[in-house]
């Protein structure tokens, strides 16, 4: 009997060499290349599918991609694979900016250093929603997998690291941040934030400190997750040290936690708050909020005191993503941590938010 392969809130994840094993990331890829060619035809567009895939640095993931990529490329999918790790935003970036059909992340995000997974973003570069996940588990094992050489995914190989910090440059104000001296610590937790702080920062008045921005596959740590028992450091550096502020992100680099002098947790929906806050009285900005429905109560109070409207989603972004295609979003957050912008990608981006 072949495993079952489900997708849960946000992607499939498993524990390596147990259920994410090569074989059934192969089934996964042939299973998503059938649906993709399937969904292209469809619509009746010209041209085969193209697919853009990165990875994080898990133990093994950039294999992972690479056979996933295989498989693309065996099914007749124009596909590439980043040369290097990247924030899974990046992949979601590339995918809007260079118009691809979909994109795949090998990531299992926050979970324990022994799971990995698979990511979906759709051609918005957002989650894949419950009937593109679905279509794709009915599909498993309908056809036998196809795949190229590991010398035919030579060709597919490129740098989208660039393509997403010049995004995230174009997006920001990059002038406020040489008026003002401030000095930030930043938590990468050995996932893929890695450095890209201090890369975006250089040449500003922001002094960044990087900790845990090298590679290790294991985070040395139960969990690259941004909560408070996850960076004890971060927190005691902040007790003692000349910081302004301290971020931590997880192990994909899409979801965010935040640390005020003296080390004090300040919570995703109270981060939520104060950026709305700021958007609305020091930018002039406007719109609506949406939120998850565990997240806290002042979401809700602070949207009302500035006159914005409040929408309440299920938990899980993609049901966030859902309401920003309907309405004119100003910011998205759920209570983990991951946070969206108005004009920016309709998914979570938290090097962008760091900044």
């Amino acid at each position: 009997m072949m495993q079952q392969l489900k997708f849960g809130t946000d992607g499939w994840r498993a524990i390596m060499d147990k259920e994410f094993t090569f074989e059934n990331v192969e089934r996964m890829a042939q299973a998503f290349s059938d649906y993709i060619c399937g969904a292209r035809q469809k619509n009746n567009s010209s041209g085969p599918p193209r697919v853009v895939v990165g990875y994080d640095y898990r133990k093994n993931s950039d294999q992972y991609a690479e056979t996933f990529v295989r498989v693309l490329l065996g099914n007749g999918i124009e596909t590439v694979l980043s040369d290097q790790a990247v924030p899974t935003p990046a992949v979601s970036r590339e995918v809007v900016e260079k118009q691809f059909d979909a994109g795949i992340m090998v990531t299992a995000s926050h979970n324990p250093w022994t799971y990995n997974g698979i990511k979906i973003k759709d051609a918005q570069g957002s989650s894949a929603d419950q009937t593109v996940t679905q279509k794709v588990e009915s599909l498993m094992d309908q056809s036998s997998v196809r795949k190229a050489s590991p010398n035919d995914v030579r060709g597919s190989i490129k740098n989208i690291l660039d393509d997403y910090v010049a995004g995230i440059k174009g997006y920001l104000d990059m002038g406020l941040f040489k008026k003002k001296p401030l000095k930030i610590l930043v938590d990468s937790m050995h996932g893929a934030g890695n450095r890209h702080i201090e890369m975006l920062l250089e040449g500003t008045a922001v002094q960044v400190t990087t900790l845990r921005g090298e590679k290790s596959p294991s985070f040395n740590n139960p969990a690259p997750e941004p909560i408070p028992k996850h960076f004890p450091e971060t927190s005691k550096e902040m007790q003692n040290g000349p910081y302004d502020a301290a971020f931590a992100t997880d192990g994909d680099a899409d979801r965010i936690g935040a640390i005020r002098p003296g080390g004090e947790f300040v919570s995703p929906g109270k981060l939520l708050s104060l950026i709305m806050q700021h958007f609305v009285e020091d930018r002039g900005r406007t719109g609506d909020v949406v939120t998850t429905v565990s997240n806290t109560a002042l979401i809700y109070r602070v949207a009302k005191h500035l006159g914005l409207k409040t929408h309440e989603t299920g938990v899980g972004f993609k049901y966030i993503v859902e309401v920003m295609r309907q309405h004119p979003i100003l910011i998205a957050g759920e209570e983990s941590g991951g946070l969206a912008f108005q004009d920016y990608l309709q998914e979570r981006d938290d090097v962008a938010r760091l900044s």
